[in-house]
């Protein structure tokens, strides 16, 4: 009897560790799907935020646009300061509630600071609107800069916190900080055009200033082009063609050409031109922007939909296993009770003197082979799926460290600088960051072909590599620009290491199968980072250092300063 007690602990011991399986894929089901769930919370809390940013930012180009075109009614800007301020209380209801408890106490602070930030732009513009009290109009515009300039900040780190999104939704983030981007360079360029026509006196600055900012308009083609790719949806890349025409060289030019006949006639631009455009490329966005939230909230819809197939998955499976597994070892315990039953039976009729015993089936050692040989199917199919996951996991690393790099001069890319200069501590700084441009690059590409382009970017990124520290963080920026970071270093020595870099890229030369000689030269941009948070304001110094330069002549060195370029 001792064996049939054995086959029952058996029995008992296989089912208790599919039920310990079944639980364990129950849990992570469940905690996967109660990860989307709150994924999605956080995307609609973030989509209410950004909503109301954007329509602040909206009212604010609207009332701006009131002071100089009298088709802008009082009525109209009024409707669109309540549209906004309703898109705020819609973000503060939820700031008291489930949100605090699911990103902290910190991001509630910033949250509310932004907030706050918006209603004190909506308030001082609609004082400027009105004329309250004949306060000077440029006090009021400084209050909108800086109002506006806080609340992109605290936006900014908002959507950058991790808790926010997770790292599978890179590219949402990245389509919210590019709505707020051009966002803001819109409302820079209407604020420096309406300001022409509110000051005569500083119209050529206003004007050099609007010329600028649609270069950065022009820049924004790159990150959108990456995100059409990563996308790869219909009418992602719809949008994103139409976009990248509205911002073409051919349209931008046009633009900056009306501006500088402006200049030159000493005319006031008109501004019913560039409220249509912004207007143009503000519908092109929203609808950029609110696909990419479609996406993310069918991205986080459907893995809610897998984890709770997964359950319902695991709940069958445990079904079937108590069909399959229960049920015939039932049967076949039931067997071996018979067999030993029959056995015992037969031990006391030969005990007695009876010859005459019943047969017994020979049917107990097949099973147990069954049984053995199922065990050892489980334990290949184990090992064949831990073997897959290991691949999977080496494919997944590879293809990260893939992305950190530029595919043709095999330096950083622009997502990995930016993740070294966070790793960063207050200890490496003071910084010197460098924004470094290969001059007259198309004319380049147009007289000997994109392929001796793509060789002067690798010769040229080979040089970085070559003559600076290990220290010293650089990447390919986007296009023939290149960002460097140059730690421990005064705004002097970095202009002197730039100045020798200058001249060894001066005295390049590659070397073509026709026996001609290419050259080129550079031109440099350099500002000063006193810690992480001044280094997105210093990249857009070093952008003007580095325009003033191509301004003067190119193939030169400028540094940024508060009072000008050095």
């Amino acid at each position: 009897m001792k064996v049939k007690y054995l086959i029952y602990f058996f029995t008992l011991t296989i089912m208790l560790s599919f039920a310990v399986f079944i639980a364990n894929g129950l849990i992570k089901a469940q905690a996967s799907y109660d990860q989307s769930l709150d994924n999605l919370y956080k995307i609609s809390r973030t989509k209410e935020v950004a909503e109301a940013f954007q329509a602040t930012l909206m009212t604010h180009r609207l009332k701006r646009l009131g002071l100089v075109d009298q088709s802008v009614t009082k009525a109209q800007w009024q409707q669109a300061d309540k549209q906004a301020r309703e898109k705020i209380a819609v973000a503060k209801s939820h700031i008291d509630g489930e949100l605090t408890l699911r990103l902290g106490i910190r991001q509630k602070v910033a949250i509310l600071s932004m907030l706050d930030w918006m209603e004190r732009l909506l308030d001082n513009d609609s004082r400027q609107v009105s004329h309250i009290n004949g306060t000077n109009s440029n006090l009021f515009n400084i209050n909108s800069a800086y109002y506006i300039a806080q609340t992109s900040k605290a936006f900014y780190r908002y959507t950058y916190d991790t808790r926010l999104i997770k790292a599978d939704s890179f590219m949402f983030l990245e389509g919210i900080r590019l709505n707020n981007r051009l966002n803001m360079s819109l409302t820079e360029l209407i604020d420096q055009i309406i300001d022409v026509n509110l000051n005569s006196q500083e119209r050529k600055n206003a004007y050099l200033k609007a010329i600028q900012l649609t270069g950065v308009i022009n820049m924004l083609g790159d990150r959108l082009g990456f995100m059409k790719q990563a996308y790869t949806d219909p009418q992602i890349s719809e949008l994103v063609d139409k976009i990248l025409h509205s911002i073409s060289n051919d349209r931008i030019i046009n633009i900056s050409d009306e501006l500088y006949q402006a200049i030159n006639h000493n005319n006031v631009y008109d501004i019913d031109l560039i409220a249509g455009y912004i207007e143009e490329m503000d519908r092109l966005f929203q609808k950029l922007y609110e696909r990419s939230f479609e996406l993310e909230i069918a991205a986080s819809q459907a893995k809610m939909y897998d984890s709770q197939t997964a359950i319902y998955s695991m709940i069958s499976l445990g079904g079937l296993i108590t069909l399959f597994i229960l049920l015939p070892s039932l049967i076949f315990c039931s067997n071996i009770s018979r067999w030993l039953t029959k056995t015992h039976n037969n031990i006391l009729r030969l005990s007695k003197g009876d010859m005459k015993i019943d047969d017994n089936e020979p049917f107990y050692s097949k099973e147990l082979i069954a049984i053995s040989d199922a065990i050892t199917q489980l334990k290949q199919y184990n090992q064949v799926k831990l073997a897959l996951e290991n691949e999977k996991q080496q494919l997944i690393k590879e293809l990260e460290v893939s992305s950190f790099f530029d595919p043709l001069t095999n330096i950083y890319n622009r997502r990995k600088f930016f993740l070294e200069c966070e790793m960063l501590t207050q200890s490496n700084y003071p910084q010197a960051f460098c924004l470094i441009d290969i001059d007259n690059f198309k004319r380049l590409n147009d007289t000997y072909g994109h392929d001796i382009g793509d060789r002067v970017l690798v010769m040229f990124a080979q040089s970085l590599s070559n003559s600076f520290r290990s220290s010293d963080i650089f990447c390919r920026y986007g296009g023939e620009e290149f960002a460097l970071l140059l730690g421990h270093c005064s705004l002097e020595n970095a202009r002197s290491m730039m100045d020798v870099l200058r001249e060894q890229t001066q005295q390049m030369c590659l070397e073509l199968l026709n026996g001609k000689r290419v050259r080129f030269t550079i031109s440099c941009g350099i500002a000063a980072v006193g810690d992480l948070a001044g280094l997105h304001p210093a990249i857009k110094q070093a952008d003007e250092a580095l325009y003033f330069c191509k301004k003067s002549g190119r193939n030169r060195v400028s540094i940024y300063t508060p009072t000008g370029f050095i």
